[in-house]
């Protein structure tokens, strides 16, 4: 890994907080399959691996905004603000597409995975954009990518 000054660069801890989030949501996937499947069979398989879908694009495309605009430690509470309003809008109207798509998927078959999901990976998203990270001084500032 090619650092700048000591610190990884923007990009860098984009592509690990990126992995890490991609690592959770596998996580989560494995431990409601077989709920999923319990509660609604195939249907609830499908609705369960959409929700995973829709909550983890909206992660990923937080932590390669934030790195985008090189967010500093003071910046770090509207990262978390704008994170979840972005995987607010995009989560409602991937479940409004998917529903439309996919009659079948009703609160049973995905609505409730889809609500694990959310409040989940927001919560190891949020943890993530405060983890520190290296500055060029090489002291560990709050947040930012």
């Amino acid at each position: 890994m090619t650092t700048v000054g000591g610190a990884r660069t923007a990009k860098q801890m984009a592509w690990g907080r990126c992995g890490w989030l991609s690592a959770a949501a596998l996580v989560i996937w494995l431990a409601l399959v077989g709920p999923a499947w319990l509660v609604a069979g195939r249907e609830g398989l499908i609705g369960l691996s959409a929700a995973a879908c829709l909550c983890l694009v909206p992660g990923w495309a937080v932590f390669w905004i934030a790195a985008g605009f090189g967010t500093a430690g003071t910046e770090v509470p509207l990262v978390i603000l704008g994170g979840t309003a972005l995987r607010m809008i995009f989560v409602l109207f991937g479940m409004v597409i998917a529903q439309t798509l996919n009659p079948h998927l009703g609160f049973r078959e995905f609505i409730v995975w889809l609500l694990a999901f959310y409040l989940c990976l927001l919560a190891v998203e949020t943890c993530l954009v405060l983890l520190p990270s290296g500055s060029r001084g090489g002291q560990p500032r709050a947040g930012g990518v």
